[in-house]
């Protein structure tokens, strides 16, 4: 870690700590994330590889870009391109977004049900649900089911339908009624994404394929 002379911390988690740093090399600023490796007899854990090896293949301006991984005793640091603001920032003042950081960071917000509920075993469905809780953020300007812990957050989705049946819950009568400046097309994407029923929620890719995105080039 010669390389990078780090300046200030910038966000800390359960799990890993991110940093300013500033790159001696290519003289320019960089964020780095320090990630603790706790068990060294097993070596870098199957999560921690995933998640870097994602991050190597995402190439888009739309999101922080990889740069390289650098390593350190128990410690594993990949080096991404800096960004003055978060998109934690970005959806609390859509306005204002020069000015710092924000550190509230609402993870309950963007949970699963399946999550909330303590389910043990789950797909790759529950990526979907924070992906659209996220989208319809940004676009309505409010969370769409905000809570303060598990329980809170999970009776707000359970409270926006009529249905009783847990898994038949229907979140499309809550999107037309509370966000009624949305157009059809993104009402459609955010509910079927939005399915309480993990089985039936539908994928990243059949999302592209929805009439809100038909515009997009090269969405197939």
């Amino acid at each position: 870690m010669i390389r990078y002379l780090l300046l200030e911390c910038i966000r800390q988690g359960n799990s890993s700590i991110i940093y300013k740093a500033w790159d001696l090399v290519t003289k320019e600023f960089v964020a780095i994330k320090m990630m603790g490796i706790h068990n060294t007899m097993e070596g870098v854990p199957s999560s921690m590889i995933r998640e870097v090896s994602c991050l190597m293949e995402l190439n888009h301006p739309n999101i922080i870009r990889l740069m390289r991984v650098a390593s350190q005793g128990i410690y594993l640091y990949p080096v991404f391109e800096y960004q003055v603001n978060d998109l934690a920032y970005l959806l609390k003042y859509p306005k204002d977004s020069m000015n710092g950081y924000s550190t509230k960071v609402g993870t309950h917000y963007y949970k699963a049900p399946e999550l909330l509920l303590g389910l043990l075993e789950y797909s790759t469905a529950v990526d979907i649900w924070p992906v659209v809780c996220i989208f319809g953020e940004m676009v309505s300007g409010k969370p769409l089911f905000p809570g303060v812990n598990s329980l809170i957050t999970l009776g707000r989705i359970v409270g926006k339908s009529r249905k009783p049946s847990f898994c038949k819950l229907s979140l499309r009568d809550h999107l037309t009624n509370g966000f009624p400046d949305l157009e059809p097309a993104r009402i459609d994407l955010i509910s079927k994404m939005l399915g309480m029923d993990p089985d039936k929620r539908i994928t990243a890719a059949e999302a592209l394929q929805q009439e809100y995105f038909k515009d997009v080039p090269g969405r197939s």
